[in-house]
C-alpha cells in the first residue's frame, strides 16, 4: 500500500519510523509547517498525493502550521482533493518538561534569540520588568517554578495530551507510563515517542508493524534540545534547590552549545531592538512570568 503524511515537521520523523515498521509499503511525507497560503505548488503537490495514495495521514491544519491564512488553504486543498481514505493523527505537543520554554512574536512574526525562535518565559518577564540581566540567573530557583505554576503544568498538558490523542482514537498513554523524558522541546518529540504513534497509525489501517528498533533520531542533532531544569518532572537532577542555570544549563542545537549566559544576553538584546515593552506581542506564558516577577521581586536600588 501507498501511504501519505502531511503535516508539521514531526512527519518527517513518522516516516522514517512508518518505513521501518512497515517494510513493505511506501510512505510520502509533505511538510508544512513553513507553508505560506499563496504556495499553489505545495498545495497542488498536496491535492496530487492526497489523490495518489491508499490512505492519507494528516495532521490537524491548526497543528501543521501557525499562521491563520496558511490554516484555511490548507484545508481548502484538503477538502479538493479525494483521497480514498483519510486517517487524522495527533501532534505530539507538550510543555510539562519544558513549561518555561515559549515562543514569542510581534504582530505575527516571531522574535528569534540564540535559540531561534525559542524563548525562556522568565527571561522575557524580567526583561519586561525591568530586571538587569546579571539578576536572571537566580530567578531560575523552585519559588519562582512554584509560583509561575510550572510544577502542577506537568499534570495539566498531561491531561491536554491525553484528550488530544483520545480524540483521534489514539493513546498517549505509552509516553507517560515510559517514565522518560519523551520531548526535545514542547513541540519536538524523541523519536520513541513517534515511533510509538507510528505503530499506533499501522495498527488503524489493519498493518501488523515488524517487531524492530527505532530509527536515529534526527531531531537530536537537527531541532533545539531544551533542558528540563533541576526540580521539574523530568530533570536528572530534581533534588538541588540552588542551581545557576548560567554554570549548570545550556541549549543545544546539533553541535553547538548556548550558554545560558548567551540565551539571557541575546534574549534582552532582542527585547531592546524590538521594544518589547511598548509593542504588541502575545504570549500567555510570558505574561505570567511578569506579573509574579513584577510582584515578588525586589527592583535594583538606586
Amino acid at each position: 500500500m501507498k501511504f501519505g503524511i502531511v503535516g508539521n515537521c514531526q512527519v518527517r520523523g513518522l516516516r522514517e519510523c512508518l518505513t521501518v515498521l512497515a517494510p513493505g509499503h511506501a510512505f510520502e511525507a509533505i511538510q508544512v509547517e513553513q507553508l505560506q497560503a499563496d504556495d499553489q505548488a505545495t498545495l497542488t503537490r498536496i491535492v496530487a498525493l492526497a489523490e495518489d495514495v491508499d490512505v492519507l495521514f494528516t495532521h490537524l491544519p491548526d497543528f501543521s502550521v501557525a499562521a491563520t491564512g496558511p490554516q484555511q488553504a490548507l484545508r481548502q486543498a484538503l477538502s479538493l482533493a479525494r483521497p480514498r481514505a483519510v486517517v487524522t493523527i495527533p501532534s505530539i505537543v507538550f510543555g510539562g518538561f519544558h513549561p518555561d520554554c515559549c515562543v514569542l512574536g510581534i504582530d505575527g512574526k516571531y522574535l528569534q534569540t540564540a535559540a531561534y525562535n525559542y524563548h525562556s518565559a522568565i527571561i522575557a518577564g524580567a526583561y519586561l520588568c525591568g530586571l538587569p540581566a546579571a539578576r536572571v540567573p537566580a530567578l531560575f530557583n523552585r519559588f519562582v517554578y512554584a509560583g509561575l505554576g510550572y510544577v502542577g503544568d506537568f499534570a495539566r498538558h498531561g491531561t491536554g495530551l491525553l484528550e488530544s490523542f483520545a480524540t483521534l482514537g489514539f493513546d498517549a498513554g505509552f509516553f507517560f507510563t515510559s517514565r522518560r523524558v519523551f520531548m526535545h522541546c514542547p513541540n519536538h518529540p524523541v523519536v520513541d515517542a513517534l515511533f510509538e504513534l507510528a505503530r499506533q497509525m499501522l495498527e488503524r489501517v489493519r498493518i501488523q508493524p515488524v517487531c524492530v528498533p527505532p530509527p536515529a533520531d534526527w531531531m537530536s542533532t537537527n531541532a533545539l534540545l531544551w533542558p528540563v531544569y533541576p526540580g521539574l518532572v523530568g530533570a536528572r537532577n530534581s533534588e538541588g534547590d540552588d542551581v545557576s542555570p548560567g554554570r549548570s544549563l545550556n541549549v543545544v542545537h546539533g553541535t553547538r552549545v548556548i550558554s545560558w549566559g548567551e540565551l539571557i544576553e541575546s534574549s534582552y538584546a532582542c527585547y531592546a531592538e524590538h521594544h518589547l515593552e511598548s509593542a504588541n506581542w502575545y504570549a500567555p506564558s510570558v505574561e505570567r512570568a511578569a506579573g509574579f516577577l513584577g510582584e515578588h521581586v525586589k527592583p535594583e536600588r538606586v
